[in-house]
């Protein structure tokens, strides 16, 4: 896996998987394009999580580190386990359905 800090720059509740887009600024202060491909919208529901929910804890401008195993392919797109919100909340999917702590 690899943990990835950057900025949130919109949350996609869509099907087949829903898509967290993150802004990452490199070294030398470029921005890399980042997203991270999550749980579809069905078995996030059944988990007991909304659209509004995950909108809500996924908000544009909030500083997140994502955590994921890393494309094959070796671009900027992770498949999501974790995501640390600055203020220390915390959003988990690995190989289940997903929580916030």
């Amino acid at each position: 896996t690899v943990d990835v800090k950057g900025v949130v720059v919109k949350f996609a509740w869509a099907n087949p998987h829903s898509q967290l887009y993150f802004d990452v600024k490199d070294d030398k202060g470029n921005i890399d394009h980042w997203s991270a491909e999550m749980n579809a919208p069905g078995n996030l529901e059944r988990a007991g999580f909304s659209r509004g929910t995950m909108m809500n804890f996924f908000k544009p401008g909030a500083e997140v580190t994502v955590t994921g195993f890393r494309s094959k392919a070796g671009g900027t797109v992770v498949v999501f386990s974790k995501a640390v919100l600055a203020d220390g909340r915390e959003f988990k999917s690995q190989g289940g359905p997903g929580q916030i702590e």
